[in-house]
């Protein structure tokens, strides 16, 4: 919390019961937080989950949980990477909307939209990914999602001649989520390997900044784009 210029720590750490170990160690691997910092998500991908953590006065308590397994049963036959799922992730302002990366044990990744209503969490079914453009492997990394919740940027791996990265977009529309544009950067002029680091979105979703790097030789030349929808 900031007080002026004066950072201090709001309450007691975040933390998980368990054992000690993997379960623990990778426990906040990657974090998001809402806009009225009432809900935080936190992920543990070796311990194959992400938890989500509501704030009740000055306390932080465990609300809910993600897991692959869940993902196993309404998937049908889907077996999660262990060390993958949770990798990334994101929360629109409202904390209704979680965007999760995970990457099965065989095939491409994808990330898993999650929507609260009234304080219930549920899988919504959906799964982003950019296997349908043609040559691609969709090994997600990274995501993004904006303000609404309706707009989100994962990044993933394709092949165009040779191995190189990009993000993609999809917006939500009558309850559907679907790729919006093509992928971005849409080329890589350099004509060098390209390695997206990750991805931001504005709180309207209309302007994406993405980093990467191209990979010329060992060294690289790191830079980031911004696009405008």
């Amino acid at each position: 919390m900031r007080a002026g210029t004066t950072w201090t720590q709001s309450g007691p750490k975040i933390a998980v019961a368990g054992d000690s170990g993997c379960y623990r160690a990778c426990f906040g691997a990657s974090v998001a937080l809402s806009a009225d910092a009432q809900t935080a998500l936190v992920s543990y991908p070796d311990a194959l989950g992400v938890g989500v953590f509501a704030r009740d006065g000055g306390t932080w308590h465990l609300d809910g949980a993600f897991h692959g397994q869940f993902l196993n049963q309404t998937l049908g036959g889907v077996t999660m990477n262990d060390a993958e799922f949770g990798e990334d992730i994101a929360l629109s302002a409202s904390g209704d909307t979680a965007l999760v990366m995970g990457s099965p044990s065989l095939g491409p990744s994808f990330a898993y939209i999650f929507d609260r209503v009234h304080g219930t969490w549920t899988f919504s079914r959906q799964r982003l990914g950019s296997k349908s453009e043609e040559n691609s492997t969709a090994d997600g990394q990274t995501v993004a999602i904006s303000a609404d919740g309706h707009t989100a940027l994962i990044t993933g791996d394709y092949i165009n001649g040779d191995y190189a990265e990009a993000a993609w977009a999809f917006t939500l529309t009558h309850g559907r989520w679907k790729p919006f544009g093509l992928r971005l950067p849409a080329s890589n002029a350099t004509g060098s390997k390209l390695q997206v680091m990750n991805v931001a979105l504005s709180g309207n979703g209309d302007e994406a900044l993405i980093g990467g790097n191209t990979r010329d030789g060992l060294l690289g030349s790191g830079r980031a784009w911004i696009y405008r929808r």
